[in-house]
C-alpha cells in the first residue's frame, strides 16, 4: 500500500523524453475526441456533458473537417481545449460528474481492456501528462 507521502512527491514535471511527450500529447488527444465524437452523438449511453462554448469549438473543427480534412487549424483545436478548461460545471442529475473532465478522467483511470482500473502510479503519470498538456 501507497503511502500519503509517496502521492504527494510527484510532482507535474516538464515531460524529459520523447516517451513523457508522446504521452502528453495522446491523454490530451483522447480527451479532444472524447468532446468531438459526444458533440457528434456518438456516446448516447455515456454522459458527457458538454458546454455550449465546447459544442460551438467541436462544431467547428468538424465542420473543417467535412470540407478538408487538412483545413482544421491550431486556433480551432485551442479553442477547444480553451472551452473544456474555461467552462463552468453543467448541472446534472448526477451531481458527481458535471464536467467533461470528470467524465474523461473515469475512463483514463480504465484499464485499456476495460476491465478494473489501473494502478494509482499509472493514473498519476497520465494525470501528469493531461496537465502539462493544457498549460
Amino acid at each position: 500500500m501507497l503511502s500519503d507521502r509517496k502521492l504527494t512527491m510527484r510532482q507535474f514535471a516538464v515531460p524529459q523524453s520523447k516517451g513523457s511527450f508522446r504521452r502528453a500529447v495522446r491523454v490530451f488527444s483522447r480527451l479532444l475526441f472524447l468532446v468531438l465524437r459526444k458533440a457528434q452523438n456518438e456516446y448516447d449511453e455515456f454522459d458527457v456533458p458538454l458546454s455550449q462554448s465546447m459544442s460551438d469549438a467541436a462544431n467547428s473543427i468538424m465542420e473543417s473537417y467535412e470540407e478538408d480534412p487538412t483545413s482544421i487549424t491550431i486556433e480551432q483545436v485551442h479553442d477547444l481545449a480553451y472551452a473544456i478548461v474555461s467552462s463552468e460545471v453543467i448541472p446534472s442529475e448526477d451531481i458527481k460528474f458535471n464536467h467533461v473532465v470528470e467524465r474523461f478522467l473515469i475512463l483514463l483511470y480504465r484499464n485499456p481492456n476495460g476491465v478494473g482500473w489501473r494502478t494509482v502510479q499509472t493514473f498519476t503519470t497520465l494525470l501528469s501528462s493531461l496537465q502539462w498538456a493544457f498549460r
